[in-house]
């Protein structure tokens, strides 16, 4: 967006990003927006009074995305995370902006198990996250593009790049296909490199760099001959 009106200021923040904090009532929710974008909330402000701040000043910086992270956070079969669910939901009402929903095994979470599912769900259109494939020629090619984009982000002196273009099936077997793992891995792997004097990423410093125990998981269960299980990706009708 910001590319298409040819605006790089400050005032023009095309895109929101904001978590839900944990044990969330409505004043927290909507300070998080305020916060993020550098609003003063006075310490008597009540959560209608942020909110009201708040739809005041986001059509004027023409923001058109609203990202809201961690709403596993929303506990809604207790009081505050079910007014705080409520007042999110009249928030996104009064905006004219895309709001997207993010967070763990939210089929299972209380915004849509509990007593405001049905709402929550007759509004909103469901996107389930699956890892990286390897199977067919294109999921290899788009797996080694997201490779090649990371490892070109790395600050490493003597690295050359595309040296990790034979690596790809190694670093799936290491991750999984998880773009968080394969990130955490060449970061990790970067920093021994600028540690060790290296500041070079080859097999040697990989395989002695750790994973998370969700990639150690998928390597165990790789060994074991135990299939592999990727959530679908579905949109709710």
């Amino acid at each position: 967006m910001r590319t298409k009106y040819a605006r790089d200021d400050a005032g023009f923040p095309p895109v929101v990003y904001t978590v839900v904090p944990p044990g969330t009532t409505p004043k927290m929710m909507m300070l998080a927006f305020a916060n993020f974008l550098g609003l003063l909330a006075p310490g008597k402000s009540t959560a209608q009074d942020l909110t009201e701040q708040i739809v005041g000043v986001m059509p004027s910086l023409s923001t058109s995305l609203v990202l809201v992270d961690e709403v596993h956070n929303l506990k809604t079969n207790h009081q505050a995370g079910s007014d705080a669910a409520s007042a999110l939901k009249v928030f996104s009402e009064r905006l004219d902006a895309t709001f997207i929903y993010a967070g763990i095994d939210l089929l299972q979470a209380d915004l849509f198990a509990g007593h405001m599912d049905r709402q929550i769900k007759g509004r909103m259109a469901l996107y389930q996250m699956r890892t990286y494939g390897y199977g067919t020629k294109a999921q290899r090619d788009t797996w080694a593009e997201l490779v090649l984009g990371i490892e070109a982000l790395l600050p490493l002196g003597r690295h050359v790049a595309g040296s990790l273009d034979s690596e790809m099936a190694y670093l799936y077997d290491r991750t999984g296909g998880s773009i968080g793992s394969l990130r955490a891995l060449l970061g990790d792997a970067a920093i021994g490199a600028i540690l060790g004097g290296e500041e070079q990423i080859g097999r040697r410093l990989l395989h002695v760099t750790a994973t998370d125990y969700a990639a150690e998981e998928f390597v165990s269960r790789t060994a074991t001959g135990e299939p592999a299980t990727p959530m679908p990706l579905k949109k709710a009708e």
